[in-house]
């Protein structure tokens, strides 16, 4: 005869038996419906399954736009792409919705052909080619001379800031302070760095919104390179199955965040800032044009050192 505590152990291994029965049966109708991207992940010796729908314009529309008596406003300074919202109404779903729809593209208060000078080394290396990591330093280190520090520098990797922050240290031997994220709360350094205008910070996805810095403290954005996905993100590895891929999804998130980070540059009417992209595709890429429609004002640029170092010689002063 079977004690009660046996007794107990089977019928909880009968309810885990069951339980996971369902589990199943729902994994897998999950797994069936090709919008649904479904991964395993290990954090801190807990494993979660994530699920994440690839396309939610449908979802959207259907709960939200569709409705007769909503009228929604969205807005940002950076949510068009090449010139326009087409990218965005697909991935909302708007173009699903019939009603009316009214776009706008307002100019900007600030006169970034004045205010702004973009700058692409001579000796630029496209950022997917061998060798771009290890000469990212010495070229970061050329501009921050020419403009004196005051620079925000951006990066799409952990290792590019950190080898970046090694190389800089040994180059400028302190004649420069160099911030670097990690080191103290994100707020804390943003007000290291406007409390010395000469300084340096450097920071990497984290740091490509929510910085304002008006004033010379930060007189140059230096981004590494372009700002593509991460390849390894579940969803970007389902988006590659699908035609077109890498013009139709990678394409328009990189130009989003990249408007972004030069965002941080021009804050007020009375700021100037270099802007530069050190990514060598600035110049060879198929896709360039589109990126510079996304820009939509006439740039002032140069690939001469010396042009930049005239340009903030002369922002400071003013």
């Amino acid at each position: 005869q079977l004690q009660l505590k046996e007794l107990s152990v089977i019928e909880d291994t009968l309810d885990s038996i069951s339980n996971m029965r369902y589990f199943l049966v729902a994994l897998d109708d999950m797994l069936k419906d090709e919008n649904n991207v479904v991964w395993l992940e290990s954090v801190n010796n807990n494993i979660s399954l994530n699920l994440k729908q690839v396309n939610i314009g449908k979802t959207l529309n259907d709960n939200l736009f569709r409705s007769d008596s909503t009228s929604i406003i969205l807005t940002s300074a950076t949510i068009s792409t090449g010139g326009d919202f087409d990218y965005l109404k697909e991935q909302l779903g708007l173009n699903l919705s019939p009603k009316r729809k009214i776009e706008f593209i307002g100019s900007s208060p600030f006169n970034l052909t004045e205010q702004q000078l973009w700058y692409l080394p001579q000796n630029s290396i496209d950022g997917n080619k061998f060798g771009f990591d290890k000469a990212l330093p010495s070229q970061i280190y050329e501009i921050v001379k020419a403009t004196k520090g005051g620079a925000l520098c951006l990066f799409t990797s952990v290792r590019n800031m950190r080898n970046t922050y090694y190389e800089l240290s040994n180059m400028f031997r302190g004649e420069y302070r160099i911030l670097v994220q990690g080191d103290m709360p994100k707020s804390k350094l943003i007000e290291e760095f406007k409390k010395d205008e000469n300084s340096i910070l450097l920071g990497t996805r984290s740091f490509f919104t929510g910085i304002d810095v008006p004033g010379k403290a930060l007189r140059c954005v230096i981004i590494d390179k372009f700002p593509f996905p991460q390849p390894t993100d579940p969803i970007q590895q389902k988006l590659k199955e699908r035609p077109n891929a890498f013009y139709k999804y990678s394409i328009p998130e990189m130009i989003i965040t990249l408007k972004q980070a030069v965002g941080r540059g021009v804050r007020d009417v009375s700021d100037k800032c270099v802007i530069s992209i050190i990514d060598g595709r600035m110049a060879t890429a198929k896709y360039k044009t589109k990126i510079n429609k996304s820009f939509d004002y006439k740039k002032t640029g140069t690939r001469n050192l010396k042009d930049v170092e005239k340009f903030c010689e002369e922002y400071l002063s003013e």
